[in-house]
């Protein structure tokens, strides 16, 4: 039977981190066995991984050219949060975590257009230059409107 996830939950993080790396290289990383990882994907198990565990995941799937599965999550689930009634959680925060979506955006793109371990260094094709000048064009927008949240919050006197 196929397990339905919300998408900004931990357990599709997981599995998406044992999608990328391999659910043994992922219990490598959290010191857990992989029965334990995997359990990690079930939102009726209790079992879920720590904060460093959550960092070391994500440092090891950016670093594969992958984006970081915990961090996007817990992006996401911040931003749910963010759009309640309180003003105190919205407005900087917010805008600073869009930022943080697309920088990390624009940083899997890099990963994945660069070969720096070749002999000519790093060398992007049309089609990858074109991403991402995009992506970087989206990251700018994010940095514009982290800008005008400050410059708002700044402006009602907002402590």
């Amino acid at each position: 039977m196929v397990r339905l996830r919300d998408a900004a939950s931990f357990e599709a993080a997981a599995l998406a981190a044992i999608h990328f790396l391999g659910a043994e290289q992922v219990a490598a990383i959290a010191d857990r066995g992989t029965g334990s990882v995997r359990n990690w994907t079930n939102p009726d198990h209790d079992g879920r991984p720590t904060i460093h565990n959550c960092l070391q995941i994500d440092a090891a799937c950016l670093a594969a050219g992958n984006e970081p599965p915990f961090l996007s999550a817990y992006a996401e689930q911040l931003k749910l949060v963010g759009r309640g009634d309180d003003p105190k959680l919205r407005g900087v925060m917010f805008e600073a975590l869009e930022l943080g979506e697309a920088v990390g955006g624009f940083h899997g793109l890099v990963c994945r257009a660069n070969d720096l371990g070749s002999d000519e260094g790093a060398s992007i094709s049309p089609t990858e230059n074109a991403a991402l000048t995009k992506a970087l064009k989206v990251a700018q927008k994010q940095l514009d409107d982290v800008r005008a949240a400050i410059a708002k919050a700044a402006k009602n006197g907002r402590k």
